[in-house]
């Protein structure tokens, strides 16, 4: 492996936790190749830039591209079950006082899994009238677009 590339790789591990496995860094390779072709520019350079602070929007969805974006409503049964039948209604008994609730969906891809929760909370009853915030966070800003449009087939 290259420098450049295993800089690159220690840059996305920094700036995002994502530790890419072996099969990934190619496609990486190949994907810093293109972008540098696009900028006229060499993979080097790009590379340099990036650890620079250049480039910001570029770096970000360079490094979305190794995420998983797949997501759907009432994705994995047994969490959904777990959540319906235990984690909530604990959660709802120890929040009574406060009448409140905040839940971050790290990795929330186009949101599905949040609503998914909100969904959980209404068939379970009880948060009517609570304050319930819910935040949805993803690295791959494409997703997010289509969560903040929260249009659903």
């Amino acid at each position: 492996m290259n420098l450049e590339l295993q800089t690159l790789l220690t840059l996305i591990e920094k700036n995002t936790g994502l530790r890419l496995n072996p099969g990934q860094t190619g496609a990486l390779a190949v994907a810093l190749e293109k972008l540098a072709i696009n900028l006229r520019t060499t993979p080097e350079a790009l590379v340099n830039d990036f650890q620079r602070g250049q480039h910001l929007g570029l770096f970000e969805t360079l490094q979305a591209k190794f995420t998983v974006s797949e997501t759907h409503f009432y994705r994995i049964a047994p969490q959904i079950e777990a959540l319906k039948t235990s984690i909530l209604p604990e959660l709802i008994k120890r929040s009574r006082a406060q009448c409140q609730l905040r839940f971050w969906s790290a990795g929330c891809s186009s949101g599905e899994e949040v609503y998914t929760l909100l969904m959980l909370l209404e068939e379970i009853g009880g948060t009517e009238d609570w304050d319930v915030r819910v935040l949805g966070t993803d690295l791959n800003p494409e997703v997010l677009e289509l969560a903040r449009g929260a249009v659903y087939g």
